[in-house]
C-alpha cells in the first residue's frame, strides 16, 4: 500500500508559561533524564493515535475521536476530551485535529486546535506518512518544532520517529531529535526499540523494554526499560559511569 502523506500546524499560544530554571544545571542529571524521557514518549503516544486513525479514515473507530473526511482534509475531533477507541491509550485526548493529504501525494499545510492529553496541549508542526502490512500499522512521524508546557517549563521537540503499532505492542524509535527546556541549553536524544503493550501509551507511558539516549554539553545519559518498568515504574539511569535507579513520576503514583 503505498504511502499516505499527513502535514499538521497545531495552534497554541503558550505565553506566560514560566521559564523555571535549570540554567544553572547545564549537565544530565537523573530529573533531567526522567523529564526528557516522559517528553519523547508523550509525543509517541500521540503521533501513533493520530497516525492510527489517518491509516483507516474513516467512522470505525466510533465517537473518540469522530472522523470527518472534508475532500483533501481529515478532521478528528476529540471534543473536550474522550478515550481513543482505537484503545491506543487509556487516557482522553482533547482538541481538533485537520490533517490534509490530497491525492496527488502531495503535501499541505492544515491548521488546527489545541490537541493532547488534559492540560498538555501541543502546538507546532508534524507530517506522518503511514503503511499498513496486515494488522501493523508504521508510522513515520517529523516533527519540527513541536511545543507544549510541563513541569514549569517550555518544551520543544523536533526529530523523526519510527513508530510500529500492531495488537500487542507499539515499538518507538527516535532519531536526530532536540528537545529544547525553557532557556537552558537544549539535550540531543534518540529512543531505540522502545516497547509499551497495547493501551500503555499516553501522557505517562508504560514502557517494558528499549532504552533513551541523551546528551547535553559534555555529559551523556541512558534510561533502559525493562518488564519492571511497567509494573513498578522503575527505570534504570546510566549518568556516565554512574547508574541509579528511579522511578518515572507519573507511573509510580
Amino acid at each position: 500500500m503505498p504511502f499516505r502523506s499527513w502535514i499538521v500546524v497545531v495552534a497554541l499560544l503558550t505565553a506566560g508559561c514560566e521559564q523555571t530554571a535549570d540554567d544553572d544545571t547545564p549537565d544530565i542529571n537523573t530529573e533531567v533524564a526522567v523529564q526528557v524521557t516522559r517528553a519523547a514518549l508523550m509525543i509517541a503516544s500521540l503521533g501513533t493515535e493520530f497516525g492510527v486513525v489517518a491509516d483507516t479514515p474513516d467512522t470505525s473507530f466510533g465517537l473518540c475521536p469522530t472522523v470527518e473526511e472534508d475532500g483533501d482534509d481529515l478532521i478528528l475531533d476529540y471534543s473536550g476530551g474522550c478515550v481513543p477507541t482505537t484503545g491506543s491509550t487509556g487516557d482522553e485526548i482533547s482538541g481538533l485535529l485537520t490533517m490534509t493529504s490530497p491525492a496527488t501525494n502531495s503535501v499541505y499545510w492544515a491548521t488546527t486546535g489545541a490537541v493532547g492529553f488534559p492540560n498538555l496541549p501541543v502546538a507546532g508542526e508534524f507530517t506522518a506518512a503511514t503503511s499498513r502490512t496486515g494488522d501493523t500499522v508504521r508510522i513515520d512521524l517529523q516533527v519540527d518544532g513541536l511545543a507544549w508546557a510541563e513541569d514549569g517549563l517550555d518544551l520543544v521537540l523536533s526529530g523523526d520517529y519510527t513508530l510500529v503499532h500492531d495488537p500487542e505492542l507499539t515499538t518507538i524509535d527516535l532519531n536526530e531529535a532536540v528537545l529544547e527546556r525553557g532557556t537552558s541549553e537544549a539535550v540531543f536524544l534518540s529512543l531505540h526499540d522502545v516497547t509499551v503493550a497495547v493501551g500503555g501509551l499516553g501522557a505517562c507511558p508504560l514502557p517494558s523494554s528499549g532504552t533513551v539516549e541523551m546528551e547535553r554539553g559534555e555529559d551523556v545519559a541512558e534510561v533502559t526499560f525493562s518488564e519492571a518498568t511497567a509494573e513498578s515504574g522503575s527505570i534504570a539511569v546510566l549518568i556516565g559511569e554512574e547508574e541509579a535507579s528511579t522511578a518515572l513520576p507519573c507511573l509510580a503514583d
